[in-house]
């Protein structure tokens, strides 16, 4: 079966900035993604869109990875259930040689993507870090 190259919710596709939304058809079409997983994917995006840029109760994250590398998390609480649900992700790999970043511009790649569901699963294996100190780790190349 053909890709579609259009199956992502057009009606959303048409609010993002353009980068953003050339990305995500591009990887609906590199996956070959059906109608609905490209449908269902595209309302995630916006899901996570909404927190992002929304007024929700933020807080910042750090905790190691299995490489002895870091990630961290920024996580806005859902005012629907309640949980902590990051929206930005920032992994460092032990060696400092690859970073890779997630947000609701580029929620996933081959490589990873934000996690999905609940931050507080994790929280006990995390440490509560400033809003500075996340930003000053994202803005590192």
């Amino acid at each position: 079966m053909e890709p579609i190259l259009l199956t992502m919710d057009e009606r959303l596709l048409s609010q993002w900035p353009d980068d953003v939304a050339a990305y995500y058809r591009e990887l609906a079409a590199r996956r070959g993604w059906d109608e609905y997983t490209a449908h269902a994917f595209s309302q995630s995006v916006d899901y996570y869109r909404g927190l992002a840029e929304g007024a929700g109760e933020r807080s910042y994250w750090r905790g190691p990875d299995s490489d002895g590398g870091q990630w961290f998390f920024e996580a806005v609480r859902d005012d629907g259930d309640g949980h902590r649900v990051p929206v930005r992700e920032l992994i460092i790999e032990g060696d400092g040689s690859r970073r890779s970043r997630y947000s609701w511009r580029h929620l996933e790649d081959d490589l990873g993507g934000v996690p999905e569901g609940s931050l507080d699963d994790w929280i006990e294996n995390l440490q509560e870090i400033s809003v500075e100190e996340f930003e000053a780790a994202w803005a590192t190349d």
